[in-house]
């Protein structure tokens, strides 16, 4: 069996230019990444911007092999705000695509301990649900 050992992208910073990082990852040796850029962002990954990471993934010989979906700031996946809802189910969407064409097969996603508190536990659970749909 064949191990495939993995550096975070955002082991220094999670937001910005991430080429910088992936030159020094590839240069200390590593093969696979972690993609962890802008995970705890809003920020949509572009068409252009995708292109532009397999670009630097093949400039640096490196393969994603995990991706951490977005859980947002405004627009949570797990909000109890509809919209905000929404706009983070669009996020995780925007990840899977992004994971797609990155040739990655894993994203990583975090729930919230649901609540102690019967109604807050009953709202969680509802929006939990409610993901099913999409």
């Amino acid at each position: 069996m064949f191990l495939e050992l993995a550096i975070t992208t955002d082991y220094f910073k999670d937001a910005g230019n991430p080429e910088p990082y992936l030159k020094k990852i590839s240069k200390a040796g590593f093969t696979h990444i972690h993609w962890c850029h802008e995970y705890n962002t809003d920020f949509i990954y572009s068409e252009y911007d995708i292109n532009k990471i397999i670009m630097w993934l093949e400039k640096y010989n490196l393969k994603v092999l995990d991706l951490h979906a977005s859980e947002g700031v405004k627009n949570n996946w797990i909000s109890e705000d509809e919209s905000h809802r929404i706009a983070g189910v669009e996020l995780v969407k925007n990840r899977i695509y992004m994971a797609n064409k990155l040739s990655c097969d894993v994203i990583i996603l975090h729930f919230k301990r649901a609540p102690n508190n019967e109604s807050e536990e009953h709202i969680y659970w509802n929006i939990l649900r409610k993901l099913v749909i999409w």
